[in-house]
């Protein structure tokens, strides 16, 4: 079950009319940040490190269409805003986090970092609106931010 967005920052929307494939006569260029506030984890440091965390977001973007006006959709998502979950420390060919005791450290198993494995956009009957999905994962960082970018072709009656 996918996480509804619904808190954004600098949401853009441009209109342009186009003469494109399939009869489209409208092309929607929205972009913005979706605020997620992702954290890696709630457990204990020692479970969590190192260890993937992932989540599907989802949103509703631009004018509400038929599904007969609707042509295609595309999107693409980067990370936004970021921020470190753990005090890391590089020694001896690999990231260790200290665990606050002297002396001791947890060892991660992979690299921290974000991934954007996959971004989806596509008309959703219910709403009548594009519905994105971004599926992140991430290793020891708190994803607070995406930002996204998405073009909406569209036959629209003329005004």
């Amino acid at each position: 079950m996918p996480t509804d967005v619904t808190e954004f920052e600098n949401q853009q929307e441009l209109r342009v009319g186009v003469s494109g494939p399939g009869g489209a006569n409208r092309l929607f260029i929205m972009s913005g940040i979706a605020v997620v506030d992702f954290p890696p984890g709630a457990a204990a440091p020692s479970t969590t490190l190192g260890v993937p965390a992932s989540e599907v977001f989802r949103f509703f973007l631009g004018p509400k269409l038929e599904s007969k006006e609707f042509h295609r959709a595309v999107a693409t998502a980067s990370p936004s805003s970021v921020a470190m979950a753990h005090t890391l420390v590089w020694r001896i060919g690999r990231w260790l986090v200290p665990s606050g005791e002297p002396g001791e450290a947890y060892t991660l198993d992979s690299a921290p970092g974000v991934d954007i494995a996959r971004v989806d956009a596509d008309w959703d009957d219910k709403t009548k609106q594009v519905e994105v999905r971004i599926e992140v994962a991430v290793t020891d960082y708190w994803l607070k931010a995406i930002s996204y970018h998405v073009d909406v072709l569209a036959n629209l009656p003329n005004d």
